[in-house]
């Protein structure tokens, strides 16, 4: 049922029998571009290449085809596919691809990020991680990483809404796509800080590294200012504990750093997704045990996975 083999000297791929060729291949070209990006960019940064396993499982060909990626104790990238063949990956290609590149990041975060930190650090670090990678290796552009900014803001905004980041509950802030819409359009924003002239991706290796290290770094200070002399970061402090609107301190600092969003159908000026979604919290908070969790789609929100009398995870709510 399984084999291995040896990638490199210090690498182990792990195969179930059904992983066709084509999609190994695509997996191992992946992972080896996405290996000697993070090694050159991030020198300072002690991590290992993780093992890779790969499961491939097809029941009916003309089901619908899923994947989920994950990343296991530290140390392997775990890929499994559902119902795929080659003509149905191809079309879905460029979502796996930034999965992939995505759960790669984890693997160059400190081991303890993810249970020292709330999940916008790590799960935002990892979103930046994969968004600004995918540009420096060619893979997207500049108008493509804009227009993924700007949609991750709007998600976020529409998630958050009027509310100040510190009265959002902990349950709710935490679940479905807040820590991942939320977590890159704060990393971005904060690292755009013209405080900083450094590169924003070695600041945030920096701090990964300092973290790693178990000196006393902070978060909102590090990524603000880096190592600046008489710095003392004010943005994200205030976006963290002040009682001003999310959105507000957000488009306060936007307005500094002179960047202009686009203001779409599905920005925060979208009044009736505003007052949908902050129904559709309350809904789920009398539903829930007073939790709250679903990701932000175009057309509908998707359960996460909470504990409710009605709502089930993966439900898809749409009106």
């Amino acid at each position: 049922y399984l084999s291995f083999q040896k990638v490199r000297q210090d690498r182990v791929i792990v195969l179930t029998e059904s992983i066709p060729r084509w999609l190994k291949e695509y997996v191992l070209s992946i992972d080896g571009l996405l290996t000697d990006y993070y090694f050159r960019t991030f020198p300072n940064l002690k991590f290992s290449a993780p093992a890779i396993f790969i499961n491939n499982t097809t029941t009916d060909k003309s089901a619908a085809a899923s994947y989920q990626a994950d990343v296991s104790s530290h140390k392997m990238l775990r890929y499994a596919f559902f119902n795929y063949d080659e003509d149905k990956f191809k079309g879905a290609s460029l979502n796996i691809r930034s999965t992939f590149f995505h759960e790669y990041a984890h693997i160059i975060q400190p081991k303890t990020l993810a249970s020292d930190n709330p999940p916008f650090i790590y799960e935002g670090g990892a979103e930046f991680l994969r968004w600004i990678s995918e540009y420096h290796l060619g893979l997207k552009s500049k108008q493509v990483l804009a227009e993924e900014f700007e949609n991750n803001l709007s998600n976020c905004l529409k998630s958050v809404g009027a509310s100040t980041w510190k009265d959002l509950p902990e349950s709710f802030r935490d679940r479905g796509d807040i820590p991942y819409s939320c977590g890159l359009s704060i990393h971005v924003i904060a690292l755009a800080s013209k405080k900083n002239p450094d590169q924003s991706v070695k600041i945030l290796g920096d701090y990964y590294a300092r973290t790693n290290s178990r000196a006393s770094v902070e978060f909102s200070q590090y990524l603000e200012c880096g190592d600046l002399p008489n710095c003392h970061a004010t943005w994200l402090p205030n976006l963290m504990q002040e009682n001003k609107s999310f959105y507000m301190e957000v488009d306060s600092q936007l307005d500094q750093l002179g960047l202009v969003i686009r203001r779409s159908s599905t920005s925060l000026t979208d009044e009736p997704a505003r007052v949908a979604q902050s129904i559709f919290v309350e809904l789920m908070k009398e539903d829930c045990g007073g939790n709250a969790g679903f990701w932000v789609k175009q057309e509908y929100f998707l359960i996460d996975k909470v504990n409710c009398k009605t709502f089930k995870a993966d439900m898809k709510i749409a009106g």
